[in-house]
C-alpha cells in the first residue's frame, strides 16, 4: 500500500506524444442518458500498471460527477480501489489496487465508467480533455503517459428539473432471486463519500461494487455475480450493504444458478 501512496503523490511534468506513451488514457465515448452523461474512458498500456490517476477538465465547467465505476481488467483486480472528485473545473481520478495486483500490457479494453450532471442549461459544446495522467509500475516506478482531448455537443440538463432525495435509500435488488445479473438501485441526499460491497453471510468480502464521493441523486448498479477476482460465485444467500462516513443500510439478495 505504501508503494502506491508514493506513486500517487509524485509529480509529472511534461507531454508526450500520443501512441508513444506507456500509459495511454483516452476518451472512448461520451453518451447522454434520461439522468447522466456517461463517459467512458480506456486504459491503453504498453508496460504492467500498479497505479493510474488522471484528471478530466471540461471547459467550460458544465459537468459534476455523479459517481464512477470500472469495467474490463480493471474490475478483475482484487482489492481495487477508485475513486472521484469535483474540483471546479478539473474532475480527478485515481485507481490502484489495495493487494499490489497489476494491469498486465493490454489494449483498450479496460475502462473507467464515470457518470455526471449537467449543469449548464441549453445546448452548449463542450472540451473535455484527460490531463495530468500518472501511472507506475508495481514498484512505484512512474511511467511515460499521454491524454487525449474531445469536443462534443450536449443538449439537455441532465436532471435539471428532478427533485433531491430526501434520505439515504438502499432498495431491494431486482431481479431477486437472480441470476447471472441483477440491479441495485440507491439514492444519496446529500454530499459524501459512498461504497457498495457485497458480503457472504460469514462476513467475508465478496466484490467491491463502488467506491467514490457521490453527488445528492439517484444510482443504480448491475452485479454481474462474480467476486473481486472475476469468478463466478456460488449460489447462495448474499449481503449487499451500502456505506457512508456515518451510515450503513444492509439487504439481502438470492443468486440461484
Amino acid at each position: 500500500m505504501k508503494r502506491f501512496v508514493v506513486c500517487l503523490l509524485i509529480l509529472v511534468f511534461g507531454t508526450l506524444a500520443f501512441g508513444q506513451a506507456d500509459v495511454q488514457v483516452t476518451i472512448n465515448s461520451v453518451t447522454e442518458g434520461d439522468t447522466a452523461i456517461q463517459i467512458i474512458f480506456g486504459l491503453t498500456n504498453t508496460k504492467t500498471v500498479g497505479g493510474l490517476e488522471f484528471d478530466l477538465v471540461d471547459s467550460p465547467n458544465a459537468l459534476e460527477l455523479i459517481t464512477c465505476e470500472t469495467a474490463g481488467r480493471l474490475t478483475s483486480v482484487g482489492g481495487l480501489m477508485l475513486t472521484g472528485a469535483d474540483i471546479d473545473t478539473i474532475t480527478h481520478f485515481i485507481w490502484f489496487s489495495m493487494t499490489l495486483d497489476s494491469i498486465e500490457a493490454g489494449g483498450n479494453d479496460d475502462h473507467i465508467i464515470a457518470y455526471f450532471r449537467k449543469i449548464i442549461p441549453g445546448d452548449i459544446s463542450v472540451e473535455l480533455r484527460t490531463s495530468n495522467v500518472f501511472g507506475c509500475d508495481p514498484n512505484a516506478e512512474p511511467l511515460s503517459s499521454s491524454g487525449e482531448t474531445k469536443y462534443v455537443n450536449l443538449s439537455t440538463s441532465i436532471e435539471a428539473n428532478r427533485a433531491v432525495p430526501t434520505k439515504f435509500v438502499l432498495s431491494q435488488n431486482y431481479p431477486n432471486p437472480f441470476n447471472p445479473t441483477t440491479e441495485i438501485r440507491y439514492e444519496v441526499p446529500f454530499r459524501d463519500i459512498v461504497s457498495l460491497n457485497i458480503y457472504n453471510l460469514r462476513g467475508e468480502l465478496i466484490r467491491s461494487l463502488m467506491t467514490g464521493i457521490h453527488n445528492p441523486g439517484y444510482y443504480s448498479i448491475t452485479w454481474d455475480a462474480k467476486n473481486n477476482q472475476g469468478v463466478d460465485i456460488a449460489s447462495g444467500v448474499y449481503i449487499y450493504r451500502l456505506e457512508t462516513r456515518n451510515r450503513s443500510i444492509s439487504k439481502r439478495m438470492i443468486l440461484m444458478r
